[in-house]
């Protein structure tokens, strides 16, 4: 057995597979979704804003860099504010959820 390159490290891995880009073919559904959601301002100080762009995003998740679920909640209009003033300083995760598909970004 061989000692890891970094020992104690929570996740190590190779990639052993082909080499070149990753091809994903998109359902005909996916096809019609109107425009890019746009999440702001990064980082976020105050107020996160969400713009769907008229996509319909069901809900939302923040997450802590830990994996837990710091705040949910639905979006019921096409620009949401969250107030992130009284979480602490770090990285956290933002999450949208849509009627037919997942969004995820840090």
């Amino acid at each position: 057995m061989s000692i890891p390159v970094n020992p104690g490290a929570i996740l190590e891995f190779t990639y052993t597979g082909a080499p070149g880009p990753l091809m994903r073919t998109v359902p005909p559904a996916f096809e019609q979704t109107k425009t890019a959601i746009i999440v702001y301002p990064n980082p976020v100080n105050n107020l996160l804003t969400i713009n769907s762009n008229g996509n319909f995003i069901r809900y939302y998740e923040l997450i802590s860099i830990c994996g837990g679920i710091i705040e949910r909640a639905n979006i019921t209009s096409t620009a949401t504010h969250i107030s992130v003033n009284k979480e602490n300083p770090g990285i956290y995760i933002f999450s949208s959820f849509m009627a037919i598909k997942e969004n995820c970004w840090m």
